[in-house]
């Protein structure tokens, strides 16, 4: 019953995420809405991670749910390619220009994070809270990796 539970809140997060990712129109595929885009999917990431924070610290008793904001997490991590695929130049946001200058560099910060999502859903899968504070871990590090060289200091 539990696994059940698991599945459908991990599939209305991830159905949340997505229609909030989407819910620009094509018209806004530039300049601001494509910016007000990447906010969404970086906050609704940035959401995440304070959610599983709090819940592998014990500070939110929440266990159940863990995998689910695991679930979006990476759903959310495979997204970060394509949402910044193209610049939109002249409008305010917080990307340094490495991101296109550099895109290598920046599609390999964005596979580490894929892939330390990855390794985090496969944590949060064994309901070991110490295996998954670990592997939350690796998810930050490549989150502060990506932010120390694609993203303006705040």
């Amino acid at each position: 019953m539990k696994n059940w539970r698991n599945s459908l809140v991990a599939a209305g997060a991830i159905a949340v995420t997505m229609v909030a990712a989407g819910s620009f129109s094509a018209a806004e595929s530039t300049g601001e809405g494509l910016i007000k885009y990447r906010q969404s999917v970086m906050g609704a990431l940035g959401a995440h991670m304070g959610a599983i924070s709090r819940i592998v610290r014990g500070e939110a008793d929440h266990p159940d749910q863990l995998l689910a904001h695991a679930q979006a997490v990476q759903a959310l991590a495979m997204m970060i390619p394509e949402a910044f695929a193209d610049n939109a130049e002249g409008a305010e946001n917080e990307a340094k220009p490495e991101i296109w200058s550099d895109a290598a560099g920046f599609a390999a910060k964005a596979e580490a994070l894929q892939t330390a999502a990855a390794d985090f859903v496969a944590a949060a899968e064994t309901g070991d809270m110490a295996a998954a504070g670990a592997a939350l871990g690796g998810v930050g590090g490549a989150c502060k990796g990506c932010h120390d060289n694609y993203r303006e200091a705040d």
